[in-house]
């Protein structure tokens, strides 16, 4: 299974999750095959907010990515992510290998549409912070 984090720079396993998804600087790709991690990759987050034609749902589904863990995300990006078959999850982790060790931990819990942060705050608060 691959699991998407976004992350601050420079990303990684001990690299701080991004508050705004659709901001992060970069998103960290992590493999986990029975409860364990296989591999660590960082992408840049080359979004619609950079300047790409892709969003970064898009560009996570086109990577492999099976699910996304985070703080939160807004409405349009949790519709898109239902859409590409990206199942969403939240956690209270305040890095990538915290937020992974809930995730298979089974600690982190499914997003639904009513989870959805407001864009113009820029810092969306976590209904599990």
């Amino acid at each position: 299974m691959k699991i998407a984090v976004p992350s601050n720079k420079p990303g990684g396993l001990d690299a701080e999750i991004a508050y705004h998804f659709g901001r992060c600087d970069a998103f960290t790709l992590v493999d986990v095959d029975d409860k364990q991690v296989k591999n660590v990759e960082v992408i840049e987050n080359v979004g619609v907010h950079s300047g790409s034609g892709a969003t970064p749902p898009e560009i996570l589904a086109s990577s492999g990515t099976d699910v996304v863990i985070i703080r939160g995300m807004g409405a349009k990006a949790i519709g898109l992510m239902s859409q590409l078959g990206l199942k969403a999850y939240l956690t209270s982790a305040r890095t990538v290998r915290e937020a992974i060790q809930e995730f298979v931990e089974g600690k982190a819990r499914p997003v639904t549409a009513g989870d959805a942060c407001t864009e113009s705050t820029g810092v969306p608060e976590s209904p599990m912070a």
